[in-house]
């Protein structure tokens, strides 16, 4: 059973029937070349790119504020924007340590000095204290430009960020730099890792500047995505571009036709959202208690890996949990049928405890045993209901023995 869609989705049939009409129509064209062909597919592509703007941000006022640069998805946006800032001079970057890789690695590369780390085994008002006191510290001088890189839903742990942290941040740096711009976002820009949150929490979408999204994690196919924006960042962006090859903000042929697929899956994800949030937030429920249950019966300890004394709220479609004493690695082995994660696809293949889990406070051993459960709307609860009993419980069974055995050895 495949209980891994935080890593990826199938394809929906509705991405699957529009590349099929748009190539029956011949709309197949390169939206850069200048005859009928050409012309057809950007005409497409541009309705396309206000259709899914129109839908994101549900008002076409703020809408008309932003644009889309196509792409390979969420990693190479996240490169895309931060190399582009880090060529501002003056510029300071302030990020989560349980961020992704690619958010950690990108900053690390592109700011190798510039930075402060938010630290979530701080509880969230004294790690602004230690910024606000570190800024103090800090020739008024030195910075004229703060970029904040936030995600709005935690791919491992599923914690939904608390967007208040935005205000605050706006209010320390605009008295470190002594203005009366408070909340104009005059010196502060918002970047938004909105991987796993895209077509499902949108409500803080226009206090950020930027954010990026993978089609294959809504149901579209993988190395398609993109980097929304403010149009007022396009100059930054076209100046310090990641791919050069062409006139716009990335080099490269555009794809039409998967724009427009985007722009009609999007538009079905959104209508549904409701009904789907209701049926995942059943399903998190059964597993939730099942985990209870077991951990009860077999006398293991169990925490599940939320913060959300830090976050607004905990996404149904992401469970993490340990049972304290059986290894992630160890449940996934019993579980090879079933696919369930230790965490991130971009990181589970490696023996390392989670960053994600260590950032948050907890031990090495509750890292260690950690697995994440993502789910989707597709999810069949019978064949749910038969891998919680038939596999998932005589597994934890198994390994419970086998942790009993080892602490009596030692």
């Amino acid at each position: 059973m495949f209980l891994d869609f935080a890593s990826t989705n199938s394809i929906n049939n509705i991405w699957i029937e529009t590349v099929v009409n748009c190539n029956s129509k011949q709309l197949f064209g390169n939206p850069g070349s200048y005859h009928k062909y050409g012309f057809n597919a950007l005409e497409m592509m541009e309705q396309s790119t206000k259709n899914i703007l129109n839908t994101v941000f549900k008002s076409n006022d703020t809408a008309n504020l932003y644009d889309i640069c196509y792409n390979s998805g969420s990693t190479e946006s996240i490169n895309q924007f931060i190399y582009a800032v880090s060529n501002i001079p003056k510029t300071l970057i302030i990020y989560e340590n349980i961020a992704h890789k690619a958010v950690l690695n990108s900053i690390k590369r592109y700011f190798p000095n510039d930075y402060f780390e938010l630290d979530f085994g701080l509880h969230l008002d004294d790690n602004l204290s230690n910024f606000e006191n570190t800024l103090q510290n800090i020739d008024k001088n030195k910075y004229d430009k703060f970029v904040l890189v936030l995600t709005s839903v935690n791919n491992e742990t599923g914690g939904i960020w608390n967007h208040k942290l935005i205000e605050k941040l706006n209010r320390i740096i605009c008295d470190y730099k002594d203005s009366y711009f408070f909340n104009s976002n005059h010196y502060l820009t918002v970047f938004l890792d909105h991987t796993q949150g895209f077509t499902k929490y949108n409500e803080f979408l226009d206090l950020v500047d930027a954010f990026c999204f993978s089609a294959h994690k809504i149901g579209g196919m993988k190395g398609f995505g993109g980097l929304i924006y403010k149009k007022s960042l396009k100059d930054t962006l076209k100046e310090y571009p990641l791919i050069v090859g062409g006139y716009d903000i990335r080099g490269g042929t555009k794809d039409p036709i998967s724009v427009k697929a985007l722009d009609n899956l999007i538009k079905y994800k959104y209508n549904n959202s409701d009904t789907y949030f209701n049926i995942v937030t059943n399903l998190r429920k059964k597993i939730i208690d099942k985990i209870n249950e077991i951990a009860s019966k077999y006398n293991i300890p169990v925490s599940f890996n939320e913060y959300s004394s830090l976050f607004n709220g905990q996404s149904p479609y992401i469970i993490n949990a340990s049972f304290i004493g059986i290894e992630g690695e160890s449940l996934m082995s019993c579980l090879m049928d079933d696919c369930i994660s230790t965490g991130s696809a971009c990181n589970s293949s490696e023996l390392k405890a989670s960053h994600v889990i260590l950032g948050m406070g907890r031990s090495k051993i509750n890292a260690n045993c950690a697995f994440r459960i993502s789910l989707s709307e597709e999810i069949n609860e019978y064949e749910l209901d038969t891998f919680l009993n038939e596999r998932f419980e005589p597994a934890i069974k198994f390994l419970s023995r086998m942790r009993t055995r080892h602490e009596g050895e030692k």
